[in-house]
C-alpha cells in the first residue's frame, strides 16, 4: 500500500514562499481573503501559539516590508434584522469581532493595524497609510461600498486582490458592481447597533448593504466565476504549496470586468428568477436599470 504523502511543514519560511509564488512583493498594497483550514492541516496548526495565525501576518510583513500595505474584511453581526444579515452583536470598533474568519478576526487586534468605523463591512490595514486608508467609513459617510469608502481606495490604489485558501465565492468586489451600477437589490436602507455615546446600543440606517442570496455565494459553478476562468482567466495567477491554493488577481480589473459584464448579462450574480424568490423579485427591475445605463455612468466619481 503506497504511504499517504505528508503535507509540508508550515513554518515562516514556507508561508514567504507560498506569498511571493502567487506574486506577492515588496511595497505591493494587497486585499487578501483567508481560510485558515486551508492553509495547513490543523494538526500542524493546533501545534503552534495562536495556530499559526501570528506567523502568516509575519510573512506579509516581511515581504511587504514597511512600503507596502495589507488590508482584511473583518465583517460583524450588527444587523437588526436577520432577514438582512447577522445579527447579536453592537458595533464598537474596538471590541466587536470579525465573522469572516480566525485570520481576520486575530489580524485586526494586532499592533499596527487600523479599522473601518463601519459597523457591519469594516476593513483593517497595516503597513504604509493604513490609517488614511480607513477613514471615511463611517455609517453616515457614503454607502457601504461607495467610491470614498476604502472599497473605493481598493479600486482606485488598484490594490492586489488575494484570496489564500478561500474561493471567489467569498469575493466581496462583487458588491463593489453591485453597489456602482445602481442595481436594485442592494438594500437600500437597514438598521444596524452601534454603541451610543453613553454606552447602550442604538440603531442607524446603513445604505447600499448586500442582502438575499446570490449566484457568486456558490463554492463551484457560478455564472460570473465560470465565466471569468473561460473569458478572462489571464486576469489570475494560480498556485498551490501544499494544501492551499492561492489565487492573485488586480482588484481594479477585477471589478471592472465584472461591471462589463453586466451590459449583456444583468442577472449575472443573482440566482434563475423561475427557481429563487429574491431573484424574481428583482430580476426585472435589474434589467431595467442596466439598459438605461452607459458604460461610463459608474465611473463618475471615481477622479
Amino acid at each position: 500500500m503506497a504511504r499517504k504523502k505528508a503535507n509540508p511543514p508550515f513554518n515562516l519560511e514556507w508561508m514567504e514562499n507560498a506569498l511571493r509564488d502567487a506574486g506577492l512583493q515588496a511595497g505591493d498594497k494587497v486585499f487578501v481573503h483567508s481560510s485558515l483550514r486551508d492553509i495547513a492541516s490543523f494538526r500542524q496548526l493546533a501545534k503552534l501559539p495562536n495556530t499559526g495565525m501570528d506567523i502568516i501576518l509575519q510573512a506579509f510583513d516581511n515581504i511587504l516590508t514597511p512600503d507596502g500595505l495589507m488590508a482584511l474584511p473583518t465583517f460583524t453581526s450588527t444587523f437588526v434584522d436577520p432577514g438582512v444579515g447577522p445579527t447579536g452583536k453592537v458595533w464598537d470598533k474596538t471590541e466587536t469581532p470579525s465573522r469572516v474568519g480566525s485570520i481576520t478576526d486575530f489580524a485586526w487586534r494586532q499592533p499596527g493595524f487600523f479599522r473601518s468605523d463601519h459597523p457591519t463591512h469594516p476593513v483593517a490595514a497595516r503597513g504604509k497609510g493604513a490609517e488614511e486608508f480607513v477613514t471615511g467609513h463611517r455609517y453616515d459617510d457614503d454607502s457601504t461600498f461607495g467610491k470614498t469608502t476604502p472599497w473605493g481606495k481598493l479600486f482606485q490604489q488598484d490594490f492586489k486582490l488575494l484570496f489564500v485558501g478561500t474561493w471567489f465565492n467569498t469575493c466581496t468586489a462583487v458588491h463593489l458592481a453591485e453597489d456602482w451600477l445602481d442595481l436594485p437589490y442592494m438594500a437600500p436602507a437597514v438598521q444596524a447597533l452601534i454603541k451610543g455615546e453613553d454606552g447602550n446600543p442604538r440603531e442607524v440606517t446603513v445604505t447600499g448593504s448586500p442582502w438575499g442570496n446570490r449566484d457568486f455565494y456558490k463554492k463551484t459553478g457560478s455564472k460570473v466565476a465560470d465565466r471569468l476562468w473561460l473569458q478572462d482567466r489571464d486576469l489570475f495567477r494560480m498556485v498551490t504549496h501544499g494544501r492551499c491554493v492561492l489565487l492573485m488577481t488586480s482588484f481594479r480589473d477585477l471589478v471592472s470586468t465584472i461591471i462589463d459584464y453586466h451590459y449583456d448579462e444583468p442577472l449575472l450574480l443573482l440566482n434563475d428568477p423561475a427557481h429563487e424568490q429574491f431573484a424574481a423579485r428583482y430580476a426585472d427591475a435589474t434589467i431595467e436599470v442596466m439598459k438605461n445605463r452607459t458604460k461610463d455612468d459608474w465611473r463618475k466619481g471615481l477622479a
